[in-house]
């Protein structure tokens, strides 16, 4: 390398490329350059890539040299250099890259550095050989980037022709990419990976969800109704093959634990006619008139502490109903069949035995494991019926139970209980889109019987943890700071919406806990959740900690157990819930934009800001509107729906007289 006098070629980058320049003139320190076009400029010496020995006599030699330099560069082998060559003199390097010597040569090899500095750099106008890991190093990151490149450019193939509607082959990396766009937009953690596919489709990313949504739609990767809350929460909606495959093997090989036989009871479950997990019956003896047999499916036979099917079951905490189908906490071969009463089969169950006496309290209370056997399975709707119209032995059963377990009620609203159901409303997609609502009545006397059959068996459970000192997972709630609105004093009722709503902002969240202590709302000393282990991970697990208790003395989960899993239930809980709840008003809204021009009636619940919280008690939904002027909670308004956009979640709305 020369000192750059006078004449002298040198090398520097302009535009991203590197070009030759003539020394005309030195300035001090700084170099007078004029390059192939002519232009004349001064640099310093840190703007030169490399300063050669080619030396011509004018700035019009410049183009034949810089072409023979050109001619060179393709048969550069630096990797031979690097391997071979026993110093870094250019000289040297360029003899064992190119076989040939020469300041051309030499000027060769820093243009092929330029564009490729794997295995030489040049810094300070100084030839330094890369280190071998470094080499490595970067030859992976070539292959890896090489690979990707690839793989977009049949990715960008694939989609090209799925949406032009051939046959062809979709990258599922890409498409779960698309997919966590669609779900959560800008936030997605796949952004930066789809966004060169996007730009290669032309696709705009200016509302990312929305295109992702539309792009998967057209893709036929997904319905144009379909329902994401359940994946934005990613709450698992298949099992695994494994989980799966034990299901298969414990049906076929049941477990035989040692049941007292209670099959000569007769009887009863009383659920929803599309109810295809069956986890509670009841039986009255008229011999025994103040007692009553509560029978719970025995889930813990079929599900053991630590098991692949309770690891499952513990990772969905619930199972999850939307409109579209339910998500069954547990393999349907154990949830509808083999341990689900099924009417006539006989199963296992934990049956609890009690007595209510004449001011309401439980009394006696037994717990065995059983085989018992559902006689009659009834809908609700038919159950209304033999409690308030028919005249028959079984209606005179099931009004004898009602009777009966009517003194606990009775007990609990004495002592403060609050009873405030809202109207149960449900969403069922048909098989061709159509949504239509499904109204349930939660105060019609067959849910309120099996209601409070499962709040006094749950208060009996959690008295027996208490007085045996067994580790149980409690469910309580204090009592409100400001006082609550007045309820009926017999009934405990509450069914004004506003108030309702009122009450609700007032009460605290119960709360999941090793602890007992009283259940506000409920109006019990002690309360734990055990009625539906099909269906409930932490009533499950009550059922394996009692069942333990009968067969050795001694529970399975410490309380120091129990506490570890109480975070994670409580959270897994809730994100079933916001599911549902996403789910019934994402359904709710398409049902409303399928049947546009509807007049609906609903109530004021509070004002806020300069809008209104209302909620339509036809489909017990609530929503933010403007009204013509400021109203009392409470009262009744009639709105025109205008438009309503489910996968926006937008109302349009306009009060009317």
């Amino acid at each position: 390398m020369s000192d750059g006098s006078p004449g002298t070629v040198v090398l520097l980058a302009e535009r991203g490329e590197l070009g030759p320049a003539w020394v005309a003139a030195r300035e001090g320190v700084r170099f007078v350059l004029q390059n192939l076009i002519g232009e004349r400029f001064a640099v310093s010496p840190q703007r030169l890539f490399w300063v050669g020995r080619e030396v011509l006599a004018s700035p019009e030699e410049m183009p034949a040299y810089w072409s023979e330099v050109q001619a060179l560069v393709g048969a550069v082998d630096l990797e031979r250099a690097w391997r071979d060559a026993p110093d870094t003199t250019m000289s040297t390097v360029a003899t064992y890259a190119l076989a040939k010597e020469g300041a051309a040569a030499e000027d060769a090899v820093a243009l092929a550095i330029f564009r490729d500095s794997t295995y030489f750099r040049i810094k300070e106008r100084q030839l330094v050989r890369e280190s071998n890991e470094a080499v490595a190093d970067t030859l992976e990151k070539r292959r890896v980037a090489q690979l990707a490149q690839a793989r977009l450019d049949a990715a960008v193939a694939g989609f090209k022709s799925g949406l032009a509607g051939a046959p062809c082959t979709l990258d599922p990396d890409y498409l779960a990419g698309w997919l966590d766009l669609a779900l959560h937009g800008r936030e997605s953690t796949h952004y930066t990976f789809v966004e060169p596919l996007a730009k290669a489709l032309a696709i705009p990313l200016s509302a990312p969800a929305q295109v992702a949504f539309e792009l998967l739609v057209r893709l036929g990767q997904l319905a144009p109704d379909t329902n994401l809350a359940p994946l934005k929460a990613g709450v698992p909606l298949v099992f695994a093959p494994e989980v799966l495959a034990e299901a298969e093997r414990l049906v076929a090989s049941p477990p035989t634990p040692t049941l007292k036989d209670l099959t000569h009871l007769e009887a009863i479950a009383i659920d929803d006619p599309d109810t295809t997990e069956v986890d509670d019956a009841v039986h009255w003896d008229p011999n025994d008139p103040d007692r009553l047999h509560v029978m719970i499916a025995d889930a813990a036979a079929w599900v053991s502490p630590g098991s692949l099917i309770d690891k499952a079951a513990f990772e969905r905490v619930s199972t999850l109903y939307l409109p579209e189908g339910k998500v069954p906490m547990l393999p349907s071969r154990i949830a509808e069949d083999a341990a689900s009463l099924v009417q006539g089969e006989p199963r296992g169950a934990l049956v609890f035995s009690f007595r209510v006496e004449t001011d309401g309290r439980i009394r006696d209370l037994e717990l065995v494991r059983a085989r018992v056997r559902v006689v009659h399975t009834l809908t609700y709707d038919v159950a209304d019926r033999l409690l308030t119209s028919e005249d028959s032995p079984l209606a005179e059963r099931l009004r004898a139970i009602a009777r009966v377990i009517a003194r606990h009620r009775d007990a609990r609203h004495a002592r403060g209980a609050i009873t405030f159901q809202r109207p149960e409303v449900y969403y069922v997609r048909e098989a061709d889109g159509t949504v239509r609502p499904k109204v349930g009545d939660p105060l019609g006397p067959a849910r309120q019987l099996v209601s409070e059959l499962m709040v006094a068996t749950c208060a009996a459970a959690a008295e027996l943890c208490v007085e045996r000192a067994i580790p149980c997972l409690y469910r309580t709630q204090a009592a409100p700071d400001d006082p609550t609105p007045a309820t009926d004093p017999k009934t405990g009722r509450i069914d004004d919406p506003a108030r309702q709503y009122e009450l609700l902002r007032r009460l605290k969240p119960s709360a999941l806990t090793t602890n007992a202590s009283s259940h506000f709302t409920l109006g019990v000393s002690a309360y734990t959740q055990l009625t539906s282990p099909i269906r409930r991970y932490a009533d499950l697990l009550m059922h394996q900690q009692l069942v333990a208790w009968l067969r050795t003395g001694r529970p399975v989960y410490s309380a120091k157990n129990l506490e570890a899993m109480i975070f994670e239930i409580g959270r897994r809980a809730g994100l079933v819930k916001r599911v549902e709840s996403d789910s019934r008003r994402f359904f709710a809204l398409r049902y409303l934009a399928q049947n546009p021009g509807q007049t609906l009636d609903a109530r004021v619940l509070r004002e806020v800001g300069k809008k209104t919280l209302i909620e339509v008690e036809k489909l017990n939904l609530q929503e933010l509107v403007h009204l013509r002027k400021r109203r009392h909670a409470g009262e009744q308004v009639r709105l025109l729906v205008l438009a309503a956009d489910a996968r926006k979640d937008a109302l349009e709305v306009r009060e009317v007289q």
